[in-house]
């Protein structure tokens, strides 16, 4: 079973949706903070969670690994040359 593709594109998917929280993450807050926990337990745990803790944890997560992101995008491409890969590679490491 081959894996590399769709794990390449999970890994970007999830280091997208932490650079979109940590881009947006006040008015996620504002949104979480005005709804009601007694409605649903879901509201409940999101509300329950440590804000200044998580948001620390994607602001590291965002600052470190944002050009894996970007460079598995650049790999993506079908035109890139060996070289041109290989310079992408050797830029994240």
């Amino acid at each position: 079973m081959r894996l590399s593709q769709p794990v390449l594109k999970r890994w970007k998917t999830w280091l997208d949706a932490v650079n979109y929280y940590t881009k947006y993450y006040g008015k996620i807050m504002e949104v979480i903070d005005a709804l009601d926990s007694t409605d649903s337990s879901a509201v409940a745990a999101a509300k329950s969670l440590p804000s200044e803790q998580l948001l620390e944890d994607i602001l590291f997560i965002d600052s470190n690994f944002k050009i894996v992101s970007k460079s598995i995008t650049l790999l993506e491409s079908s035109n890139l040359q060996l070289s041109e890969a290989l310079n992408v590679v050797y830029e994240v490491s």
